[in-house]
């Protein structure tokens, strides 16, 4: 699933070049899922390991790609607007302060960074709010992980602090797996569609909210019935199928 605006006339080169710029961290997200596959598959744990904190830390940077790309956008926002989204002091401000902005836009509201639940009327509102309990309960950790992961903490994290081992941040990290990434990663594409439509079409945002909200309400349900070991296992069982079959094909070619 890829977001793009309707009127290709308005595109900029600069959203033309952060289009790229998505493209390829598609493309090393693809990657570094089928690494990790082979490594289940070939039961290589520490393997299976190594990619799964890459793709972990992928999957945070197509996000953090996508925000830019939505900024360049159908010149939804002015120079001054972007650069006030980029200077923000985490992502998950980013992804707010591009919220908020878009927003403030479409009701003509002064623009600012904190909540507007009192600016708007019930349904925008409701909307609104489940945007951002959205990122703040389901993107917000994997912004943790990533920001350990980057800063080389890939089995044991530290206190920010003090001086102390993690222990929370540590077993989040260490049980991390391509099936709960991979549908962080779906979560994460509708809400970046939702705020699309919030940024360049708000009329599809409006017609669309519904059923965009369900998919994402949808993946998370799915992220808790969803079992890795179950996938695990039938990667390992299709493998050694696969096996059982080539051998035994050679053979009768041998004979």
């Amino acid at each position: 699933m890829s977001f793009v605006s309707d009127n290709s006339a308005n595109y900029s080169p600069l959203y033309k070049q952060q289009c790229q710029n998505v493209k390829l961290i598609d493309a090393a997200y693809s990657s570094i899922e089928s690494k990790i596959k082979e490594s289940i598959r070939t039961e290589k744990r520490d393997e299976e390991i190594v990619f799964t904190r890459l793709l972990s830390n992928i999957t945070v940077i197509w996000m953090e790609a996508s925000i830019l790309k939505i900024c360049y956008d159908n010149n939804s926002f002015t120079e001054e607007d972007i650069l006030e989204i980029r200077n923000s002091k985490s992502l998950e401000q980013r992804i707010i302060g591009l919220i908020n902005m878009s927003v403030c836009k479409k009701y003509n509201i002064p623009f600012t960074r904190k909540h507007l639940d009192l600016e708007l009327r019930y349904t925008q509102r409701a909307r609104y709010k489940g945007l951002i309990q959205l990122i703040e309960n389901d993107f917000k950790e994997s912004v943790s992980i990533r920001n350990k992961i980057a800063h080389g903490q890939w089995k044991f994290a530290y206190s920010n602090n003090e001086n102390a081992l993690d222990k929370e941040i540590t077993g989040k990290i260490n049980s991390e797996n391509i099936v709960a990434i991979q549908l962080k990663r779906n979560l994460f594409k509708n809400l970046m569609d939702l705020i699309q439509h919030i940024a360049v079409d708000f009329e599809k945002y409006d017609l669309n909210f519904d059923i965009m909200y369900e998919k994402i309400e949808g993946y998370k349900h799915n992220k808790e019935g969803r079992s890795y070991q179950e996938y695990r296992n039938m990667l390992i069982e299709k493998y050694r199928i696969g096996l059982i079959k080539k051998n035994k094909n050679l053979s009768q070619s041998l004979v």
